[in-house]
């Protein structure tokens, strides 16, 4: 394991530990929020049902107690983060998750359209075209390889997940599962967590942009050789996400990433090897 994918368990656990116990000790001014991250959390686990159903023989592989219990953790998980991810942008005056938000606040003060605004269609589209080109010229630079812990991994599991790194409805749903989780844990929650922590203004918000993106860019470690070259791709991607968070919320970051995956899951065969 590299320093970095070490960096990235010790820095999960702290924080799984610190929401969690924010999230009891605030439980009365989180309680208005509780049905937003359960509404997440079912999105979540209907993405990770679907993926099974799809992976042959995974279901019958598995004990079913393990995987309610899994779904379960991943529900409490995203709710949690869900929880204290809003409940600290209604102390920053953040936006949160505008959009889930005008379906169960008639009186929240917002044009559920806006996402076909053209302003949120450019800032978004921007996002994701950057990240793209800017990925496609690093790789291109210097062709990095499927790092052998993936490579093993795969071999590994090449029966259960036959055409994971080939592109198809499968992969989309890793890929899109991969966005929905990470942008609500990162963004939503962690993003703004360490805004509260380090009492920063609003003019200072980049500093939180920029170590949740370093954060963010340690979870992909071990997923290339050599190592620094995903990291590299990954940081400034983050960086993007953050603004387009502080700009239009979760949704919007969402919308990014799993785009950004969604056409990653078609170059790839053609950026490096696997």
């Amino acid at each position: 394991m590299s320093i970095f994918a070490i960096i990235f368990t010790a820095l999960s656990f702290l924080f799984g530990l610190i929401f969690l116990i924010d999230c009891i000790r605030y439980r009365k001014q989180i309680n208005e929020f509780v049905k937003y991250g359960i509404c997440l959390g079912l999105i979540l686990v209907s993405i990770d049902i679907a993926i099974y159903y799809l992976i042959s023989n995974y279901l019958s592989d598995i004990h079913i107690v393990i995987l309610v219990l899994s779904e379960f953790l991943s529900l409490v998980q995203i709710t949690i983060f869900t929880c204290m991810g809003m409940y600290i942008c209604k102390q920053l005056n953040f936006k949160d998750i505008p959009f889930v938000r005008s379906f169960f606040e008639k009186s929240y003060n917002i044009n559920r359209n806006y996402i076909f605004q053209k302003r949120f269609l450019v800032y978004v589209f921007s996002v994701i075209y950057l990240s793209v080109a800017y990925s496609i010229i690093l790789f291109s630079l210097t062709s990095p390889e499927m790092s052998q812990t993936l490579k093993h991994m795969s071999e590994s599991q090449l029966e259960e997940l036959p055409n994971l790194n080939k592109p198809s409805f499968l992969a989309a749903l890793v890929v899109l599962e991969f966005a929905f989780a990470e942008e609500i844990i990162f963004r939503l929650g962690i993003q703004n967590y360490i805004q509260k922590m380090l009492n920063l203004i609003d003019s200072q918000y980049w500093i939180s942009i920029s170590l949740t993106s370093l954060f963010w860019s340690f979870a992909h470690a071990n997923v290339l050789d050599p190592e620094w070259v995903k990291i590299v791709q990954i940081f400034p991607i983050g960086l993007g996400l953050g603004y387009l968070f502080n700009k239009f919320g979760t949704e919007a970051c969402i919308l990014a990433h799993g785009f950004f995956n969604i056409i990653m899951m078609f170059l790839t065969p053609y950026l490096f090897t696997i």
